[in-house]
């Protein structure tokens, strides 16, 4: 198995982090990789998911490719996995897992782990694909949270 890992640390509560990475439907407002997940958010469902993992160069239509996949874990407001197979040539599963900090906030990670037969053939493609669109989506997120976490009323107590 070979391993991309992100992460990013986030000025916001993990629930609304939580939140906004569950909230499939609104992923085409923030997220500029995963453009969209069809599906329910339940454990053994069946999703699709379309991502744009590359940046289009100016004056070029964006490439979105569609995946199959099964959702595999969802511990709110911690862990949420998936995973797609290729036929028996090539299989991953995206982790996203979000961690507290002991002076606030969280440590958001977003990672892929990628094996089959060819995956060693396909490893620098990979890596140069998606590590660039992790940190993209890793950002967005943070700046999606950190923005909401702001408009958020305090209340005192």
């Amino acid at each position: 198995m070979h391993q991309i890992h992100t992460q990013v640390d986030i000025h916001a509560g993990a629930s609304l982090v939580w939140t906004l990475l569950t909230d499939f439907s609104r992923y085409p407002d923030w997220n500029p990789t995963i453009r969209g997940v069809q599906g329910p958010l339940e454990a053994g469902s069946t999703i699709r998911v379309a991502e744009r993992l590359v940046q289009p160069k100016p004056g070029k239509p964006p490439t979105v490719t569609q995946t199959t996949g099964t959702l595999d874990q969802i511990r709110e407001p911690r862990r949420l996995s998936w995973s797609a197979r290729l036929g028996f040539m090539l299989g991953s599963e995206r982790r996203f897992r979000i961690e507290n900090l002991p002076d606030g906030g969280v440590r958001f990670h977003q990672e892929e782990r990628i094996g089959g037969l060819l995956a060693p053939l396909l490893w620098r493609r990979l890596v140069r694909e998606r590590e660039p669109a992790f940190e993209r989506m890793n950002r967005a997120l943070k700046s999606r949270a950190e923005r909401a976490e702001a408009r958020a009323p305090r209340t005192n107590g």
